[in-house]
């Protein structure tokens, strides 16, 4: 003989799980879908450190490319390194190159940067710390260099002197589309339920001779001075022959 209780008490916990079931459920999918989520940013990230990374290797890899600074850094190379990289780890038709790379902010201001961070391009940029100096004093030359009527040379006593590094990379996109039906389902965005996500990196390279950011271009004096005849440049008296 079954007691009533008993049965009012399973029929009561039965109620109680189908109610539960449904909530549970999407728990345990919304967990598997954030943990997909992780590991796709985390992959993204990698792949964009890695294609900035080729880019620059790339960027000084001719004699050619280290003089003219005529390596052509865009989008298409960026996303194929990038997939080359990933390889099985990500869907390659889900992955792109968002057309303008997305930096933080601004870096001068972010980094506290003594020189000047600029953009040459959507895949190129330089960093540059410029200083005139008197290049005739002790510190810089021991002994100071001299003219024939022992003064200081007067191109050196106010020489724009500049370093820096190029960088090369972009900002990748991955498009979540197995997360579609649960964005419709949460957000419900049926126009547009893609969840996307970016990565951005950029990695140093070398400055090139000559190019937008080049060593000519943050020393300006180089160029004179390579192309200067010094037996009719006053600047030059040691160098002219008696």
């Amino acid at each position: 003989m079954r007691r009533p209780g008993l049965q009012r008490q399973r029929g009561q916990s039965m109620v109680e799980f189908a109610i539960v079931l449904p909530l549970l459920l999407v728990l345990l999918l919304a967990v598997g879908y954030f943990g997909h989520a992780i590991i796709s940013l985390q992959n993204l990230n990698a792949g964009a450190r890695a294609a900035a990374r080729e880019m620059a290797f790339e960027s000084t890899q001719t004699p050619g490319q280290r003089v003219e600074g005529n390596y052509a850094a865009s989008g298409e190379r960026f996303l194929s390194a990038a997939r080359s990289y990933l390889n099985q780890s990500v869907r390659p038709e889900q992955l792109k190159t968002r057309e303008s790379t997305r930096l933080s902010g601004d870096y001068n201001t972010l980094l506290n940067l003594q020189g000047r961070f600029e953009k040459h391009s959507e895949h190129r940029f330089s960093y540059s710390l410029r200083e005139t100096i008197d290049a005739t004093r002790s510190q810089y030359n021991d002994p100071p260099p001299r003219d024939r009527k022992t003064q200081p040379p007067a191109n050196l006593t106010q020489l724009q002197v500049g370093l820096g590094v190029m960088f090369y990379g972009g900002t990748l996109e991955y498009s979540l589309d197995e997360l579609a039906p649960l964005s419709r389902f949460i957000f419900r965005n049926q126009k547009d339920p893609a969840i996307r996500m970016g990565a951005t990196a950029l990695m140093p390279a070398e400055l090139p001779l000559r190019g937008p950011g080049g060593l000519f271009s943050v020393n300006p004096w180089l160029p004179d001075l390579l192309g200067s005849n010094v037996n009719a440049n006053p600047d030059y008296p040691d160098l002219i022959e008696n």
